[in-house]
């Protein structure tokens, strides 16, 4: 047996969206039941886990695994945003995640939405 977190607590949702946006986006709601990409430094709401041009299915609760960019993530509570390139960074005005596991050798951080 070995440490795994994958499957608790997923919850995904469904959005409109104008453009397809690459599994492992972090999106934010930008109006009424739509998301979009972030920008480098925003706060998301949830990993994108599937798209096409017209709806994305977004990840809002659950464990995820991120590649993270810039200074390594502590484990326990940390805020984290968007790198503006399809990960996570540290952010000192973002939401606070539960930092489960840090891989600073491939640069990968696991955490709780």
């Amino acid at each position: 047996m070995s440490v795994s977190f994958s499957g608790f607590n997923n919850n995904t949702l469904t959005f409109k969206c104008s453009v397809a946006i690459d599994k492992g986006t972090p999106v934010m709601i930008y109006k009424s039941s739509t998301v979009i990409e972030c920008n480098d430094g925003e706060s998301f709401h949830g990993i994108v886990v599937d798209s096409d041009s017209k709806y994305a299915s977004v990840q809002v609760r659950g464990v995820v695994k991120m590649p993270y960019t810039g200074t390594a993530p502590a484990t326990g509570y940390n805020s984290l945003g968007a790198d503006g390139n399809g990960g996570v960074k540290l952010s000192t005005s973002s939401v606070k995640y539960l930092i489960l596991d840090v891989d600073e050798t491939e640069n990968i951080v696991t955490f709780l939405m």
